[in-house]
């Protein structure tokens, strides 16, 4: 019988050295980075607001509220 491990990087298993990766060379081509947070959501209107103030509206909308990291 195989031995499989599963590791869950941003879970804490290896240390942010190990692991990390310059975020702007995993963004496609043609998508905008918003370097914000959201702060509403409006969804009748296809519309979020961030935390910066500004107003963006959207077709589709994916959220993904991630996991909090534990280093230790």
């Amino acid at each position: 019988m195989a031995h499989h491990q599963i590791v869950i990087v941003g879970g804490g298993m290896f240390s942010p050295e190990d692991s990390g990766r310059d975020e702007a060379d995993l963004i496609p081509y043609g998508v905008k980075w918003i370097k914000d947070r959201v702060e509403t959501f409006a969804p009748t209107d296809n519309q979020i607001s961030t935390l910066g103030g500004e107003s963006i509206a959207h077709d589709y909308l994916v959220v993904a509220p991630g996991i909090q990291i534990n280093w230790d």
